[in-house]
């Protein structure tokens, strides 16, 4: 396993790998739903009574990543969900995301990565066995930053850095959410194993859902 090492203004935290698990990314329309495939609008309020979180990952290079929900284990061990909440690019080194709160058992991390997006015979990235994911809390009502993902390809395996830059964050919410910098709050993520998801080769279903018009 690759070692972890330190960026300057950053402290790594750990360092793991994703498995291709598919080329073929199937796409299914669904008339209503929640997952995202957009960053928050720059100009969008956000309440602090909200039930939901506002999140900032850093992410490197520009991949499409989806980030869902699970389930934190006695044992302290992440049981995957099926849907995401987010699935988007980073814009401007960064994804800005509404989800709904996580907290307690619940929590957020990353559950595939796709470097070229989504729709035909694309490469995904997914952990399986008992590899490592950066899991975080999403608290309701607050805008938490994260945590930022450095990403390296290597065939068959994706490795994946985790560190923190706060003062890095900050900066890019001043320029580009200054609506929301003031309430950017630090909720550093943990690493978790994954359990019950094989690393059997296996053709990844992302819904794609569609708003209903009334």
């Amino acid at each position: 396993m690759a070692q972890t090492t330190s960026r300057q203004n950053s402290e790594a935290r750990f360092v793991d790998s994703f498995f291709k698990i598919s080329t073929n990314i199937l796409l299914i329309a669904f008339l209503q739903g929640c997952v995202t495939f957009s960053n928050l609008d720059p100009k969008a309020r956000f309440d602090e009574s909200s039930a939901e979180s506002v999140i900032v990952m850093g992410v490197r290079p520009r991949y499409r990543v989806a980030i869902g929900p699970g389930e934190i284990r006695p044992d302290g061990n992440v049981k995957t969900g099926q849907i995401a909440a987010l699935n988007v690019y980073p814009e401007n080194g960064y994804i800005v995301g509404k989800v709904p709160s996580a907290e307690g058992a619940n929590e957020y991390h990353v559950q595939l990565i796709l470097p070229e997006g989504i729709g035909g015979f694309v490469p995904a990235y997914a952990p399986c066995g008992d590899q490592q994911v950066a899991s975080f809390f999403a608290p309701r009502g607050k805008v938490v930053y994260v945590g930022d993902l450095d990403f390296t390809s290597s065939g068959a395996k994706m490795a994946i850095s985790y560190s923190q830059n706060y003062p890095a964050a900050q900066s890019f919410m001043a320029k580009y959410y200054p609506g929301l910098a003031s309430r950017i709050e630090h909720q550093p993520l943990q690493g978790r194993r994954i359990v019950h998801v094989d690393c059997a080769p296996r053709s990844v279903t992302i819904p794609v859902y569609i708003p209903s018009r009334h």
